[in-house]
């Protein structure tokens, strides 16, 4: 009978006692249990035997009624009786929610005593105790209901806005009585003056609750609580806001109750579903043996970083590196407790530190290779603990004859990571990649970005990472040759999965070909041939002049992004890839530093003419694009329907171009961004060339009014969304694989 709706009917009585069907069945109840223990001393007397003793009397199996009950105003001796005649006799009542208004605390716990505990699963108290005292005779009873998921004290007006010594001692004892009842999800404590004082009360419960705030109640202005409407499902994870600060940030009752958890150590054992946002409380908090703790315990097969943590430059109390080397500690922990108990496996097999960990810590004053080498050192820790274990379980488990048996091992850790490597961690990389390979650790590369390293250096690092997960190669400063360039194409080959090569400011120089340098070409382009999962490209700094035909002639399938800034292209070059196969594929072109007034004008208008189609990511930095240039170019970026980004910094251009750039553009749907040059009527004295340092020469304030008359342009034509900017470092480049 549970769900059916128990209101009071309108013509009853003023006076009646309960709701309708809660009346009748504890009358049933009652009746009921008249007539068996009517029975039962009938049968009494029936049943004594001979000899004076009484034989057991047999009774039918009795009923089961499920149901939810309602009591309203005023409570008596029948009520209380018949609920107690409900759990023990033929007719069993089986509550499975209990709502009383209007009834005192006194009187509200013998009929808690009087319920079924086995299937209560709500208690709803309506207007019952004004005082704490009375919610801590209640609250010890609720104890006895193991199923209790809801808790509702609507309009009980507790009063805790200034607490005395004596009241916060009863705040603290609600807070332990609420954390006893473990599978609470539900409380509702509408109506309270609770000001300043809800962290206190709901510090111990373990983060699962559907809140029922009402406009009467009151914080303090230092608590931050954006979800307060009536049964609304504040969620177990948490997720930091890239703008908002860390205060800003509480803005679930689950984290703010996860921050106060990890303030202890040890933890205390909580349910695996809450891993995810302790974690996440943690990270903040800068709790590092909190966090090693919750990695060495993870209830889960993975563990993503930056799903979990989102942007860790939010982190301004601690350091960001202790988090991160306490991580990768809780990891090495998990292992060696496997090596040394092989019954005791946890379920985390996969460690995901992808997503550019290390740019963070560039960022928070780190070297960029720390988590590279703190990922590093903790394979060769846990392989060297490896192999001691295999020493000693090889004597352990030889057998009698004198043959060895095979010791249990572990099952591995992978740890997914991109890797960063300079010439301070190049040696540690190296050896360690070594140990990560052969260990219960095991190092699995998605990027790999090496500065600075030589040729003959990178071949034993390609050599000792795993094959099956490589997406990006990114080489910059390396003194790459076409010799040395096609030795480590050579090496890459066995990467299926690479797609995206990266090679920044090589020293490969083709603007004056030999028969050496043809021979290079060839084995370059055949090497690039064997990549057949490479869809970016990068060779920035590199001058190919008009080989660039013969470098990109054998790719197995046609390129997404293609990075080409200062290389000094001859206008052939544009004219083979506006005729390539590459054309209507392309959504990153970077043609930066190339200058379109040395006959590169009209192929570079047919090039973008083929990648109109495709084309999201344009960048024609210092091209010295003047206004007759753009005027020719404006058609054709018109017809560049996904276009989403658009530089043109360090170009010549005037405000009134500029100015008709962002006319002809607005009908741009997905265009959200255009890094604009500093007007060169903003200039003191007209440039000769257009140089980088030639910008300390602008006006000031004429820079200002052409902003705002930019501004104003946007504003009037409802396109707000678009930002237009003269500061190129507000741009990052945009990555392949977020396309």
């Amino acid at each position: 009978m549970t769900g059916i709706s128990d209101s009071v009917p309108p013509d009853t009585p003023g006076g009646l006692i309960t709701s309708f069907i809660t009346d009748v069945l504890v009358k049933a109840c009652m009746e009921m249990s008249k007539k068996q223990r009517k029975f039962q001393r009938r049968e009494f007397k029936r049943h004594k035997g001979i000899s004076g003793v009484a034989t057991a009397t047999v009774l039918p199996p009795g009923v089961d009624i499920h149901t939810d009950l309602c009591i309203y105003r005023e409570c008596n001796k029948i009520h209380r009786d018949g609920l107690q005649a409900g759990a023990s006799g033929l007719l069993r009542l089986k509550c499975r929610e209990f709502e009383a208004k209007h009834i005192p605390a006194s009187k509200i716990v013998p009929l808690l005593e009087s319920l079924d505990p086995s299937c209560v699963r709500r208690v709803d108290l309506n207007s019952t105790f004004s005082e704490l005292k009375e919610l801590l005779q209640i609250l010890p009873h609720l104890l006895c209901f193991p199923q209790l998921r809801s808790l509702k004290l609507q309009f009980s007006f507790m009063y805790l806005r200034n607490p005395t010594p004596e009241l916060a001692k009863r705040i603290h004892c609600v807070s332990r009585l609420l954390g006893m009842l473990l599978s609470l999800r539900e409380l509702n404590l509408g109506w309270s003056t609770i000001s300043g004082n809800l962290h206190q009360m709901l510090c111990f419960p373990f983060l699962r609750y559907i809140l029922g705030f009402r406009a009467s109640q009151e914080f303090s202005p230092g608590f931050c609580l954006s979800s307060g409407q009536s049964g609304e499902k504040l969620p177990v994870t948490h997720k930091m806001s890239h703008n908002s600060s860390p205060q800003e940030s509480m803005d679930s009752l689950a984290f703010l109750c996860a921050r106060r958890i990890v303030a202890h150590h040890p933890l205390p054992a909580v349910p695996a579903h809450l891993h995810p946002i302790l974690f996440q409380a943690a990270f903040l908090d800068g709790r590092t043996l909190v966090l090693r703790d919750l990695v060495a315990t993870w209830p889960f097969k993975e563990l993503h970083l930056q799903r979990l943590v989102g942007h860790m430059d939010l982190l301004q109390d601690h350091s960001c590196k202790d988090c991160v080397q306490a991580v990768i500690q809780g990891v090495v922990e998990k292992v060696k407790r496997e090596l040394e108990e092989p019954a005791c496996h946890s379920r985390l097999r996969i460690l995901d530190m992808t997503d550019d960990v290390d740019s963070v810590l560039v960022f928070a004053g780190w070297t960029a290779s720390f988590s590279t080498v703190a990922l590093v050192n903790a394979c060769v820790e846990v392989f060297k603990d490896h192999q001691e274990f295999q020493r000693h379980g090889f004597k352990q488990h030889k057998s009698c004859s004198g043959a060895a048996s095979a010791a249990p091992q572990p099952p591995a850790v992978d740890i997914h990571a991109d890797l960063r490597i300079d010439t301070e961690s190049y040696r540690t990389l190296r050896d360690g990649l070594q140990a990560a390979a052969a260990g219960p650790l095991r190092l699995k590369c998605r990027e790999l970005k090496a500065e600075f390293i030589p040729a003959a250096s990178m071949v034993p690092l390609l050599r000792s990472l795993d094959p099956s997960r490589l997406r990006r190669v990114d080489l910059c400063f390396s003194s790459l040759g076409l010799t040395e360039l096609s030795e480590i194409l050579r090496h890459l080959s066995r990467f299926l999965q690479l797609r995206s090569l990266k090679l920044w400011n090589t020293e490969i120089d083709l603007q004056h070909p030999t028969p050496e340098s043809a021979f290079g070409i060839c084995c370059v382009s055949w090497q690039l041939g064997m990549l057949p999962s490479l869809r970016e490209l990068s060779l920035g700094m590199s001058k190919l002049s008009g080989n660039l035909h013969q470098i990109l002639c054998h790719l197995q399938a046609p390129l997404e992004s293609l990075r080409l800034a200062y290389c000094s292209l001859l206008p052939a070059s544009l004219t083979f890839l506006s005729q390539s196969f590459h054309a209507p594929a392309l959504k990153i072109l970077d043609l930066s530093g190339h200058d379109v007034s040395q006959g590169l004008l009209e192929p570079l208008r047919l090039l973008l003419e083929k990648t109109s189609a495709s084309l999201l990511h344009l960048t024609l930095e210092c091209c010295h694009i003047a206004d007759p240039h753009l005027k020719v170019l404006i058609p054709t970026l018109q017809r560049c329907s996904r276009l989403r980004f658009l530089g043109l910094y360090y170009n010549p251009l005037s405000m009134a171009a500029l100015r008709d750039l962002l006319q002809k553009t607005l009908e741009l749907p997905d265009l959200c961004q255009v890094v604009y040059p500093e007007p060169i009527d903003c200039y003191r004295e007209d440039p000769v060339e257009f140089y980088y340092d030639f910008m300390e020469c602008a006006d000031q304030e004429l820079l200002a009014a052409a902003a705002a008359e930019i501004s104003q342009l946007l504003e009037n034509s409802g396109r707000t969304d678009i930002v237009w900017t003269d500061d190129p470092d507000e741009h990052c480049p945009m990555d392949y694989f977020s396309l």
